[in-house]
């Protein structure tokens, strides 16, 4: 086990476990191990292995608390903080914290809060602590599983059940009062959010110009008057722990806030998001109607498809004007990174599935596209 530096100085790290010792109320902690989980471009998660006092009462003389023969698994927590700079529409760490909590309160598969620490002088940041869950979110790696077929249909099914819970959560909802409700719908809304980016960007992107005045102009189509809900708006795969074929929990919440339920469901069936499985809707993991049956039996209402596909526009807009934002903090802010750098190309993707997609609804008809909707699958 080692502590990387990355996280906070051999200061801090003192500091850090006196914290951790005064949350779970115990004399003392020694960290083990810090390890930097994947991902982070946005957010940082991790991994943080512990030692008490009751640990080490829990060990033989002969077994040290490290050794791999051990039959003890020592405590292991989930650090959560802010990647070197993060995008303006994420929420400060107390206001994720409070987002899981009202979604573990509805049944929704979340890890538990241990802390939260708004004090920027203990590791130079804010952050929180959450419990671990076993699991794995390499989105790749489900999409290419070799048993995905024993499994992919009750997950599909589970994940509409669980996305059914989290739009339970209204605006009403006590503990998300730092949350508003959208000051005009919610189109117009996710559509003001593009607008912000890529007026900030210093090149021109006509087809994502093009696909916000396209979806503009069809606004009346678009919106269903669907209630007004939390969604997590960026429920895929790769948010969201798998272990043994079953979802665990649905992670990074730093972009939720009320929207329409159509908004989760074309996000998380969005091309972009499939990683090669195109042919299956739900995250390259299943079909569309598998997803539905879960979400109908958690008592959720599932918008028309026809909704849905303007919400799959969208996806791949947004994740194309994310892309943008995230490559301009490397190249224009200069933040240094491989990662961030690398979002650059991923916008010409984007740009072919949405001339793709809008051609689709412009040019077959609506007996055409519910063809495409139903017997294909939502593809």
């Amino acid at each position: 086990m080692a502590v990387s530096p990355l996280l906070c100085t051999v200061e801090q790290l003192s500091e850090l476990a006196r914290w951790f010792a005064e949350q779970l109320d115990v004399p003392q902690v020694d960290i083990l191990e810090t390890r930097k989980l994947s991902g982070g471009a946005i957010q940082q998660n991790w991994l943080i292995t512990l030692s008490t006092e009751q640990d080490a009462q829990k060990q033989t003389h002969s077994e040290p608390l490290h050794s791999v023969h051990s039959h003890y698994v020592l405590p292991r927590y989930v650090l959560r903080c802010d990647a070197p700079s993060q995008l303006g529409v994420s929420h400060p760490k107390s206001a994720e914290a409070a987002l899981l909590s009202a979604a573990a309160e509805m049944g929704v598969l979340v890890p538990q809060i241990i802390g939260i620490c708004a004090d920027e002088t203990l590791i130079g940041k804010p952050f929180f602590v959450m419990s671990y869950i076993p699991g794995e979110a390499q989105a790749r790696k489900w999409v290419r599983h070799p048993q995905k077929a024993e499994f992919a249909t009750q997950l599909a099914v589970q994940l509409g059940q669980q996305m059914a819970a989290l739009h339970q959560i209204t605006p009403d909802n006590p503990h998300l009062a730092f949350l508003s409700r959208p000051d005009t719908s919610a189109e117009e809304q996710a559509l003001a959010e593009i607008r912000g980016i890529l007026d900030k960007m210093d090149t021109p992107h006509p087809v994502l110009e093009f696909a916000c005045y396209w979806l503009k102009e069809r606004m009346q189509d678009w919106q269903d008057g669907s209630e007004i809900v939390l969604c997590h708006r960026d429920f895929r795969t790769g948010n969201f722990l798998i272990h043994d074929g079953q979802m665990t929990a649905l992670l990074d919440w730093e972009f939720a806030r009320f929207s329409v339920p159509a908004e989760d469901i074309g996000w998380l069936c969005a091309r972009c998001w499939r990683f090669g499985a195109v042919q299956l809707a739900v995250g390259g993991l299943a079909g569309y109607r598998d997803f539905r049956a879960g979400y109908v039996a958690a008592g959720g209402t599932p918008p028309a498809l026809r909704t849905i596909r303007y919400w799959q526009i969208f996806a791949e807009l947004r994740w194309a004007a994310i892309a943008l934002e995230q490559a301009w903090r490397c190249q224009v802010a200069g933040e240094l990174s491989l990662e961030l750098v690398l979002s650059a190309p991923l916008v010409a993707e984007m740009e072919y599935h949405l001339l793709t997609l809008i051609s689709e609804m412009d040019t077959l008809s609506h007996d055409a596209q519910q063809v495409i909707f139903e017997q294909r699958g939502l593809i």
